[in-house]
């Protein structure tokens, strides 16, 4: 009842911390979207507003020098009004593209560089000069690049202008002023506001890049929570699939046993089992079904509670029947590319004798040390065909007979074809080997040197499959250890 509280506890948490993540995506998304279009409608008042403005001052201080120098310079004629507008542009090369001065009729009295684009309107000019109306700057292309065209007043007569003057009435003295259009390149403020410029880009792509981010987010959140979903169902599979196997592995009077199972995946294929039955036999059983994950250990569980009902019927006298009826049934319920192999043994203390069927499995190793300290190896591989994929197949029951300290070991093929960088396997000799290196020392201790062995020769190479070990050894058991 408190694990299934727990996990009821440790799902609402996890809903929790999905809706906050939620909500904070969300906000983020807001932020984005918020940023962006601050950053364009900066980017837009600089480019538009702030640099059409300064250009349009520049073109006012421009045409401030040429009236001061005019005066200066006493300018009347249009020949010596020409020549000063020439000096000007020279000065000022690449700022200004050109400079014309008109009159009130629209007559040009002077004019430096090529215009392009039509000439000031005598409506703007009469307007200009009577101060109804300001100029409108213009973004104007040119062979040479975009200019800012801007016509302003240019309060400056020239000597014949001036005599009219005299001559029209009162009022109308600000009409015989003249009107400068003036044309500024506009790649001058790049110098200026080109900082700017970059910052204020840098802050669009940034906002985007948030933007694009969080509705990836959202986009991916739905599969995310499955995903998350999954590792958890995953998780709680395992510990299911975990508590499946021995918690404490049983010892009897004659036996003592250590056994592991790493998974490659959360949950593998691979399983083993101990038990005793009603008539005082150790029942030993090793499996490995073919895939990996989720999968594969659905049919494992199958399989091990199917070995564990019909072990309360059978004592190891018909195993070779029983296996049989297990591949029918696993034939039947399951697709053909699902098979299992399997391991079954009956071990008999008071008659020393381990009764077994080896369906497809890899043969386990019965060691025995002879008196002369030679080591004599039996490969236990009577049986027949993998589970499950053949259902009219029939199954051999094999017999034989132990000693005190004979070690009998039982593995999956995660354990033999487990490779190293080089991509060599482990293989059978070097298990062997291990087991002869290590045979003076106590079951659990012989495991995890067997194990040692696996992990030092895959020198940090990922498990590819499911490695699953169980070493059993005949004799006395030690003392404290669970008996049967």
């Amino acid at each position: 009842m408190g694990a299934v509280f727990e996990d009821w506890r440790r799902a609402r948490m996890r809903r929790y911390r999905f809706k906050w993540f939620s909500v904070a995506a969300a906000a983020g998304f807001l932020l984005g979207a918020a940023l962006l279009v601050e950053s364009i409608v900066n980017y837009r008042y600089v480019t538009r507003h702030l640099v059409r403005e300064h250009l349009s001052w520049q073109a006012g201080q421009h045409l401030s020098l040429l009236e001061s120098r005019a005066r200066r310079l006493n300018i009347e004629t249009k020949e010596g009004l020409r020549d000063l507008i020439e000096e000007i542009c020279e000065e000022r090369a690449g700022r200004i593209a050109w400079l014309r001065v008109v009159d009130a009729q629209g007559e040009i009295l002077a004019q430096s560089g090529s215009a392009y684009g039509r000439g000031v309107a005598r409506e703007t000019i009469a307007a200009l000069l009577e101060e109804r109306a300001h100029s409108v700057p213009e973004i104007r292309s040119t062979p040479g690049g975009d200019v800012l065209v801007v016509a302003l007043p240019l309060q400056y007569r020239l000597k014949h202008q001036q005599q009219q003057t005299g001559a029209q009435p009162a009022g109308s003295a600000r009409s015989s002023f003249n009107v400068a259009e003036i044309a500024v390149a506009t790649r001058g403020p790049d110098v200026l506001f080109g900082a700017l410029r970059s910052n204020l880009a840098i802050s669009v792509g940034s906002a985007l890049a948030l933007l694009i981010s969080m509705a990836v987010v959202f986009a991916r959140l739905p599969s995310y929570l499955r995903g998350r979903e999954l590792e958890d169902q995953l998780a709680l599979a395992r510990t299911v699939q975990q508590r499946l196997l021995p918690r404490q592995i049983p010892v009897c009077d004659r036996l003592e046993f250590a056994a592991e199972c790493l998974p490659a995946y959360e949950v593998g294929g691979d399983y083993y089992d101990v038990f005793s039955t009603r008539q005082g036999q150790v029942a030993l059983v090793l499996g490995d079904v073919s895939g990996k994950g989720l999968p594969a250990s659905l049919l494992m569980a199958h399989i091990h509670g199917a070995v564990r009902s019909v072990a309360t019927l059978d004592e190891g006298l018909q195993l070779a029947t029983t296996a049989g009826n297990l591949n029918k049934l696993l034939s039947a319920v399951t697709s053909r590319e699902r098979f299992a192999s399997l391991f079954w043994a009956y071990y008999s203390p008071n008659e020393r004798l381990v009764r077994y069927v080896n369906a497809g499995h890899l043969a386990p190793l019965l060691i025995r040390r002879g008196p002369d300290g030679a080591f004599e190896r039996y490969r236990l591989d009577v049986g027949g065909p993998v589970l499950g994929l053949l259902p009219q197949c029939t199954y051999e029951q094999g017999e034989v007979t132990v000693r005190d300290r004979d070690v009998l070991v039982l593995y999956s093929d995660g354990l033999a074809e487990a490779t190293n960088t080089s991509d060599v396997q482990f293989g059978e000799e070097r298990l062997l080997a291990a087991v002869e290196a290590n045979w003076h020392r106590p079951v659990s201790d012989l495991q995890d040197s067997i194990l040692d062995a696996v992990t030092h020769f895959r020198s940090g190479h990922e498990l590819q499959d499911d490695l699953t070990l169980l070493v059993a050894r005949v004799g006395p058991a030690p003392e404290g250890s669970p008996v049967l």
